[in-house]
């Protein structure tokens, strides 16, 4: 059937622009090549040019295809390390190979057969061969494995779903939470009696600490079938014990123990800990025995100077929210009450209402800038607006007479630089006033104002925080006093200081981090990687005005804990690039990365610790009734490999059924080959007639 895009009528409009065409081009009586050439002529040139004009309009050839689909049977293996932990390797091979022979008997009666695992194994390469699946999957996401296949083969036709499996998932939601749209038969495999093992569950530790401080590595142990036993815990590094501590079991089941161990920072860098429960007799697997903790030890804390003419609420309030972040090394310098011994460089000063009205700061100022190259101004009743306007920060004061405003802020949407979170946004509604000058403001067009003021329920354009940058050195101007009552008001509603504390720490951030200035820059993409994953790094090159370098030849070492060397070469060909390395094992490593610039060597070094998960190692009970509930939910049957033939035999009395297709496809005829080639035969037929007739 024939379609158009536009009225039919338009067809009738072709024709007879065909038929006129030919008229007036062969109505003549007298011509070289005779009465019945002359009819003929005119036909093929009113059939061909009939046939242009209606392509033009968009004819459309509406065409049914039948599809026939035969059924499909999915057998989805959990190939997790748990399964080899509960059952002999012998017999899941076994088992793997009977299923494979029911693939092929239900492929030769018409059915289609898929094999799907945890990790997306080839298809074809599992069912032709069992012995390519591999029980070694570090964790066991069941539901996300069903999940997977329920979207793949949405309107499709899905026979059966048989999945084999322990039911011990650790990843992921419960897969029995929800039924799926398929019937599904479930074989468990596995001991469902649990097994006499001692767990170590847990490590808890913080991830980075400083050179000559304590901190705690905190062990959670548990066991089952050890009551009333006392095991060993030991912390160990480089192979030399640190500390040894006794653990008692009580009598109940389950006994969740803790075990806390407090180190000294000694050595800088990733420092790698194990913590091992020394093995007891009877243990079902020693696997769950030993876990592994990574350290960055560093030698050096931010440095944060507040310069102030005089003693301030608000100085405490700023120095409380500061000196939560034991990353920041914070002083106070009163210049005219206390001299303090500066040091050579800070990573942020900040100055409140300094310069002031009541000393000679600017001076001191001029020392002091010197020093960092990061500032937050905070401006109040005390500062000397005049001194401040000619600091060159981005912006500029200029007040309306000696009054104040009372305001309170809130968050300018289009600012880009850092974020809060709503919660901590909502918190600032509830703020009890602040102090700003009543004045007008300059901003600069490097600058971006952060909050505004709020006076009432009115939400002016006016400033209260504005981040700034001018010539390479970034400025906070913060322009309220008393925001002390801030703190203490989000204290006495939360019971927390979030919403303040969290707003004083990102502007700290954004100041005191550096830009990067390095031409070179080689990264890992994360601190800590899986030993089941490949270990990434961002690649960027620049040339000397900072566009990207493409093409270069670069070298990357990567060394262990026992100073081995990996060395790996790629070129960057795209930006951004990211290289991956090989999975690694489980340790501390350092990198190197080098390459040529201008002639010039240029080096990109780092650390990163690469971590194994050992979550199948933790619980190796098979659950089976996580099976029979999925089995029932979906319309199957529960299996056992006891009774494994019971489900081959009831899939080899199954008749496939194929489902058919019908579907309407539209496809517009003048991208059809074939009609193209006929309008030109016939054009070219009726030019070769004239042209040998004497017609040209």
């Amino acid at each position: 059937m024939f379609l158009t895009e536009y009225s039919s009528a338009w067809i009738i409009v072709a024709l007879l622009l065909g038929a006129g065409y030919a008229a007036l081009l062969y109505h003549k009586r007298s011509s070289p090549w005779g009465k019945n050439w002359q009819k003929a002529l005119a036909a093929v040139r009113f059939l061909w040019v009939s046939m242009l004009a209606i392509l033009l309009i968009g004819l459309l050839m509406q065409q049914f295809i039948t599809r026939y689909e035969n059924p499909t049977v999915v057998f989805a293996i959990d190939n997790s390390a748990s399964i080899l932990l509960q059952e002999d390797s012998a017999k899941i091979n076994e088992t793997l190979n009977s299923i494979q022979k029911t693939a092929q008997n239900l492929e030769e009666k018409g059915f289609d057969v898929e094999f799907k695992t945890l990790n997306n194994l080839e298809n074809d390469s599992i069912q032709d061969n069992s012995d390519k699946i591999n029980f070694n999957y570090t964790s066991s996401p069941i539901s996300d494995l069903l999940r997977n296949i329920q979207s793949e083969f949405e309107n499709r036709n899905l026979s059966n779903v048989i999945l084999l499996s322990d039911g011990a998932y650790n990843q992921g939601l419960s897969p029995d939470i929800s039924p799926y749209s398929f019937s599904l038969q479930t074989i468990g495999v596995g001991d469902t009696i649990p097994k006499k093992d001692i767990i170590l569950k847990s490590l808890f530790h913080n991830k980075m600490a400083y050179l000559g401080n304590q901190f705690p590595i905190v062990a959670e142990v548990t066991h089952t079938g050890f009551e009333n036993r006392e095991v060993t815990a030991v912390l160990s590094q480089n192979g030399r014990t640190i500390s040894t501590k006794k653990v008692k079991f009580s009598s109940n089941q389950n006994d969740l123990k803790s075990v806390e161990f407090l180190v000294k920072a000694t050595s800088k860098g990733i420092q790698h800990y194990v913590v091992t429960i020394v093995p007891q007799d009877g243990e079902f697997t020693t696997q769950n025995n030993t876990a592994h903790a990574y350290i960055d030890i560093i030698d050096s804390k931010e440095k944060i100077l507040l310069v102030a003419g005089a003693p301030h609420p608000d100085i405490k309030a700023f120095r409380a929210a500061i000196e939560k972040n034991e990353n920041y090394k914070f002083d106070i310098y009163l210049p005219y009450l206390r001299p303090t011994e500066l040091e050579d460089n800070y990573d942020l000063i900040i100055y409140h209402q300094f310069p002031d009205k009541m000393g000679k700061p600017l001076p001191i100022l001029e020392k002091l800038r010197k020093l960092t190259s990061a500032e937050l101004f905070i401006i109040g009743a005390q500062s000397d607006y005049n001194a401040f306007n000619s600091l060159n920060t981005g912006v500029k004061i200029r007040p309306l007479g000696n009054q104040s405003d009372k305001v309170i802020p809130f968050w300018n949407s289009n600012f880009s630089k850092f974020y809060l979170t709503d919660e901590q946004k909502s918190r600032f509604a509830s703020y009890p006033p602040a102090l700003v000058p009543f004045a007008d403001y300059d901003i600069s067009p490097q600058a971006e104002i952060m909050l505004y003021q709020r006076v009432g329920n009115i939400q002016t354009k006016k400033p209260l925080v504005v981040m700034s940058e001018q010539n390479g050195k970034k400025a906070g101007i913060w322009l309220a006093e008393n925001t002390w009552k801030w703190r203490l008001n989000e204290y006495a509603e939360n019971k927390n200081q979030e919403g303040y504390d969290a707003l004083l720490s990102k502007i700290i951030q954004y100041l005191s981090t550096k830009e990067d200035k390095r031409r070179f820059r080689v990264s890992p993409t994360a601190s800590q990687f899986s030993t089941s994953d490949g270990v990434t790094f961002d690649v960027e090159v620049y040339n000397s005005i900072y566009e990207p370098l493409l093409g270069q030849n670069i070298r990357l070492e990567i060394k262990d804990e026992d100073e081995k060397t990996r060395t790996y070469t790629f070129t960057n060909n795209s930006s951004p690039f990211r290289y991956s390395a090989s999975a690694l094992s489980e340790g501390a490593y350092s990198f190197k990365a080098t390459t040529q610039l201008d002639g010039k060597t240029e080096t990109s070094i780092g650390q990163f610790t690469v971590k194994e998960i050992k979550l199948e190692s933790l619980n190796a009970t098979a659950d089976f009734g996580v099976m029979r509930r999925l089995a029932q939910q979906n319309k199957g049957n529960f299996y056992t490999l006891n009774n494994l033939q019971v489900l081959q035999d009831s899939l080899q009395n199954q008749v496939p059924t194929p489902t058919v297709f019908r579907n309407e496809q539209l496809s517009e005829v003048i991208n059809l080959w074939w009609i193209m080639l006929l309008i030109i035969g016939l054009a070219s037929f009726e030019w070769g007639v004239r042209k040998f007739q004497g017609g040209y």
